[in-house]
């Protein structure tokens, strides 16, 4: 399983028994003025339905809570359902927010990350993408901020449904790609955009 996860919009990664390699990163862009990472918030994170982890999952976040220097205990008590079994692999993601009061996502059989202290590089969202393998769908995960109205993905130029819940964007798509675009647009229209090569 190969999980891209990008170093200049990337938080802190919990790789655990998942290889996590880099991809190129082609361009960049964002107006100007836009602030850096999360800074609009996350309040429905807060709202989400509090989760009863199992063990299994509990432990994948005292990891991923150590990892961020937090309060295992505070964060698995604190844990919310973020998504619950959505896209064809029935993917359920969970976050809490560490001591700093940063999102973090937790997605048991992939990956968790948290929003990084100093804000990630792309304005309006922390993300991670990758992970397929030939049985499974990559997959486009993001925590985004409140002033973010849509987020798109286009694979191979082909563009993939987002759904948007609970300030957490997902989407699936072919293991096999090789180039992703994502924007992140505001309710006032402004927006910025990532791509990527997902087979670097």
């Amino acid at each position: 399983m190969r999980t891209n996860r990008i170093s200049v919009a990337a938080g802190i990664v919990l790789a655990a028994s998942i290889m996590v390699t880099l991809c190129a990163v082609a361009a960049v862009r964002a107006t100007p003025e836009m602030a850096r990472g999360l800074s609009a918030g996350t309040s429905k994170l807060d709202r989400a339905a509090l989760a009863t982890p199992s063990a299994e999952l509990a432990e994948k976040v005292s990891e991923l809570a150590r990892f961020a220097g937090s309060n295992p205990a505070a964060a698995v008590a604190q844990l919310r359902k973020a998504r619950v079994e959505v896209g064809k692999t029935k993917t359920s993601i969970f976050a809490f927010r560490n001591d700093k009061g940063r999102a973090c996502l937790v997605v048991p059989e992939w990956i968790g990350f948290c929003e990084p202290n100093e804000g990630s590089s792309t304005p309006g969202l922390d993300w991670s993408i990758g992970g397929g393998d030939p049985q499974t769908p990559s997959k486009f995960i993001a925590v985004y901020s409140d002033d973010i109205a849509k987020v798109t993905l286009a694979v191979d130029g082909t563009d993939v449904s987002v759904s948007m819940s609970n300030n957490v964007a997902y989407a699936e798509f072919p293991a096999d790609a090789k180039h992703a675009a994502f924007s992140a647009v505001r309710s006032d229209g402004r927006s910025n955009s990532v791509e990527i090569d997902l087979q670097d």
